[in-house]
């Protein structure tokens, strides 16, 4: 399984080690957890392409009524030519190989 996670915020990804997500922009809140390998990305603000984009993965997730948690680790910066699949992408927490899920 793996995140994307997309993000027009000024101080996203970079600048950021704890953050979180409003329920409403996760798609398929049952399979929110610790140490998924993610993709960050940065969208520029002004014209909505994609400026930025780390590999990563999230922990420390913790569920609140409204929001999901969680804390953020960068492993390295990635070239833009690598999400370039994701460039048609809102603002929002996508899973992608859900058949992969650990069962841990």
């Amino acid at each position: 399984m793996k995140y994307v996670m997309v993000t027009q915020l000024a101080n996203h990804w970079d600048n950021v080690s704890a953050t979180s997500y409003p329920k409403s922009m996760i798609r398929k809140l049952d399979y929110i957890m610790d140490n998924v390998e993610t993709i960050f990305i940065k969208l520029d603000i002004a014209t909505g392409r994609i400026k930025k984009a780390w590999k990563g993965y999230i922990y420390n997730v913790k569920r609140s009524p409204n929001k999901i948690l969680f804390r953020v680790n960068l492993d390295t910066q990635i070239p833009l030519s690598q999400v370039r699949k994701y460039s048609r992408l809102k603002g929002g927490w996508y899973i992608y190989d859900i058949k992969a899920k650990s069962s841990t």
